[in-house]
């Protein structure tokens, strides 16, 4: 069975990779620009300084350590890599069905 489409799954390839390195780079340099002071609520009470990727955990002795938020990060890693490919699958699909429907008649 020859494959078809070859240029838009090596696109969809070469943009996973660019969007897992975004995300890596965007880790790393999130983690790099935390500031301990960011994690001392402020003065009103409210919480502190909100960080996309990680959290701050406040431990009992009075320490604070940054801790990678899992949930956050991998549904910012793996959803936009599922979808796009589940609609490359999907239009793709769709489209043989109607190249095959036209070859019956």
């Amino acid at each position: 069975m020859k494959t078809k489409n070859k240029g838009w799954r090596r696109l969809l390839i070469v943009l996973s990779i660019a969007w897992l390195s975004a995300i890596l780079i965007g880790l790393i340099g999130e983690y790099r620009s935390a500031d301990p002071w960011d994690s001392i609520p402020n003065a009103d009470g409210s919480p502190p300084k909100t960080i996309f990727f990680m959290n701050w955990q406040h431990h009992p002795s009075g320490i604070a350590t940054l801790t990678l938020d899992y949930t956050t990060t991998l549904m910012a890693t793996f959803l936009p890599i599922a979808f796009f490919w589940f609609l490359y699958c999907a239009v793709f699909w769709i489209i043989a069905g109607f190249k095959r429907e036209g070859k019956r008649e």
